[in-house]
C-alpha cells in the first residue's frame, strides 16, 4: 500500500526515495531524504543493498513524496532540504 513503509525498510530514509508525511520509514514516521554524507556513510550495510543509487545526491524532499536536488524537491514551500537540516 502506498505510504507504507516496504518489508525491511530502515528508520530515517528509504530505500525507495520515497519521502515526507506520506511514506513512512521502517520505525513508521515520516521519512527523509539522506544527505550525501548519511548515503556513502550507509551504502555498504546489509538493510541498504536495495537502495537507489540516484539518492546519493537527493537531499531533498519535495512536495510529491520524493526524494530530489531540483527546483521542486528543494524550493517549494513545502519541501525539506535535509543537507540543510540538521538531523538527529
Amino acid at each position: 500500500p502506498q505510504g507504507q513503509a516496504p518489508d525491511r525498510e530502515p528508520a530515517g530514509w528509504r530505500n525507495d526515495g520515497r519521502c515526507g508525511a506520506q511514506n513512512l520509514d521502517g520505525d513508521g514516521k515520516p521519512s527523509r531524504c539522506p544527505t550525501r554524507t548519511e548515503f556513502f556513510a550507509e551504502r555498504g550495510q546489509a538493510i541498504r543493498e536495495d537502495a537507489e543509487l540516484w539518492l546519493e545526491d537527493a537531499p531533498c524532499c519535495g512536495q510529491s513524496g520524493w526524494c530530489g536536488r531540483g527546483m521542486e524537491h528543494c524550493t517549494c514551500s513545502t519541501c525539506v532540504d535535509y543537507s540543510k537540516k540538521q538531523t538527529l
